[in-house]
């Protein structure tokens, strides 16, 4: 009979599987109530560029700053329904659990032992907002991180047996990655030469080996410029780095946060709020502008602190410590383990540089998404004990230390002040629900919207972005918008700005506290043309705007 103590042991790795299935299941009855069918800014042009290969224009499918692989899985699936919305939150959240198995994968493959395959899973499901994040936002960065865990599975096969076949299967998830999202070609490439070079056996294989590797990555990211060549009159596999640094650029020489937050400014989103003409002088700016630098500097010190940060809590102190640790005693690992070592080390490298890159623009806490759950596999056999023949241990005293932390940081960081149970306790876009639901009551054949000021929650993403989903809920076509009230005295000035756009309907966002809200509100009322107003209610605050609609 089986000692309970081993039968235990034998069954951990069960168990820790079903922790974490029933921990998903509990997250997505969660937050599903709160995130069903909201909308979010890269959502509406994913979902827009879906819209656009549905109604078989491949043209205005494809763009230079969205990456293609979201859409096309959209438009795939539409097919079958014509909810486009709950379609993409749908790919963001099978996104996310397909980064389950994946992880998994990779850990037994890397150090083969299913107890830290287990841990690594339960770890990454319990990390702090990521399950929330695949509800509060429709993003690529799950499907990028799926597409990355795939990568660094066939990178350790690459390390262990070489082959022409593992090589060149590499290239090809490496060149889904870009597909998914840009980042991937320049991010992974690093890490697929460090790999070559490290294995070499002479020049000649490396030489081969790179050009098994980057076959397909190039074919893609040739064919993909081509094809957007096409669309734009000139050759770019994606403007993404050019437009951000640009608009960075501009508004640290203007200081201000998103240009000037007062004058209206026109927008130019086709009949799916898709932006189709790139910013203006993209293909003249250059990323060699020596003024970069110190814009670059600047947020490098900004950003830099944040991510590691962010890292630290969803890795927890724990988690850092085996990882730490375990990094350590690799580098006093036998030859028997020298492609775990390298392995190691490279992807230590993708951190650097994925931190490093995006560092660069502005840091939001999904970016690292695609090296986190990698460092888990890295980590875990170091927190729990290992059947890999040859592996160092952590001391007793360490591995317990590092395992405790883990689960009393995670068990934290889902309870403290920041964690998304207690921020996330309402639908934030109920206000844009709200005024589309007006809209369409009060101007059922309308066409077009203006949008002035910033919505009730800008920290969950309803500040600027208000106007815009609710011309994408109303269906309306937005002409402008600004993100912010402008002082009383500038009311006069904006009004007639916006009365110049002859909108069918102007959207207000404003608390009736705000003197500039209701100078504003005052001074469209004055057109001969408005003929009625309607307050927006946010459950919570009341009054978070108004709707003034006009007879044209």
């Amino acid at each position: 009979m089986m000692d309970p103590k081993n039968r235990l042991r034998r069954n951990l790795p069960l168990l820790l599987l079903l922790f974490a299935a029933s921990n998903c299941f509990l997250q997505i009855a969660w937050f599903w109530r709160f995130f069903a069918h909201d909308i979010t800014m890269d959502g509406i042009n994913y979902i827009g560029l879906a819209r656009h290969l549905l109604d078989g224009n491949f043209i205005a499918s494809v763009h230079g700053y969205w990456s293609p692989l979201i859409s096309w899985l959209i438009a795939a699936s539409g097919l079958f329904t014509r909810d486009l919305t709950l379609l993409a939150q749908l790919i963001t959240l099978f996104s996310l659990l397909a980064c389950m198995p994946l992880l998994y994968l990779l850990t037994f493959v890397l150090w083969r032992s299913h107890l830290a395959a287990a841990l690594a899973v339960f770890w990454f499901s319990i990390a702090r907002g990521i399950i929330a994040g695949a509800f509060a936002t429709i993003q690529a960065d799950f499907l990028f991180a799926a597409c990355s865990l795939g990568y660094f599975v066939i990178l350790i096969r690459c390390l262990r047996q070489g082959g022409r076949w593992n090589w060149f299967l590499l290239g090809t998830v490496h060149a889904l990655a870009f597909l998914a999202k840009a980042f991937a070609m320049p991010w992974l490439s690093i890490s697929t030469v460090l790999a070559v070079v490290v294995r070499r056996r002479s020049w000649r294989s490396a030489a081969a080996s790179l050009v098994l590797a980057f076959l397909v990555p190039a074919l893609v990211w040739f064919g993909w410029g081509e094809t957007l060549k096409v669309k734009y009159g000139f050759f770019t596999a994606g403007y993404q780095l050019r437009a951000n640094l640009m608009v960075d650029l501009r508004r640290q020489l203007n200081h201000t946060e998103r240009g000037d937050p007062y004058p209206l400014s026109d927008v130019s989103y086709d009949k799916y709020m898709v932006v189709q003409t790139p910013p203006a002088g993209i293909q003249s700016f250059k990323v060699t502008n020596p003024a970069l630098l110190a814009v670059i500097l600047k947020n490098e010190l900004h950003n830099v602190p944040r991510a590691l940060k962010e890292l630290v809590i969803l890795l927890t102190p724990g988690g850092v410590l085996g990882l730490i640790v375990g990094l350590v005693l690799m580098t006093r690992a036998p030859a028997s383990l020298s492609a775990e070592r390298v392995f190691c080390w490279i992807c230590m490298s993708s951190l650097i540089t994925l931190i490093a890159a995006y560092g660069m623009l502005v840091f939001d806490a999904r970016y690292i998404l695609p090296i986190t759950p990698v460092l888990m596999a890295i980590a875990a056999p170091f927190i729990v004990p290992s059947s890999q023949p040859g592996l160092l241990r952590l001391p007793p005293v360490l591995q317990k230390l590092s395992l405790t932390l883990l689960c009393a940081s995670a068990l934290f960081f889902t309870f403290y002040w920041a964690s998304p149970f207690r921020t996330v306790d309402r639908n934030f876009q109920s206000s844009c629900r709200d005024a589309a639901t007006l809209i369409d009551q009060h101007q059922p054949v309308a066409e077009s919207l203006v949008s002035i000021g910033e919505g009730p929650y800008p920290e969950h993403g309803i500040g600027f972005e208000a106007g815009v989903y609710v011309a994408y809920l109303a269906g309306r076509h937005l002409l402008a918008m600004n993100s912010a009230l402008p002082d009383t005295s500038l009311a006069p000035k904006l009004a007639g700005a916006v009365l110049q756009k002859r909108a069918d309907a102007v959207v207000i966002w404003g608390m009736p506290t705000n003197r500039n809200y209701q100078e504003i509100i005052g001074e469209l009322r004055h057109d001969t043309g408005a003929t009625s107003d309607e307050a927006i209610l946010d459950p919570k605050m009341g009054e978070v705007g108004r709707v003034l609609f006009f007879h044209r």
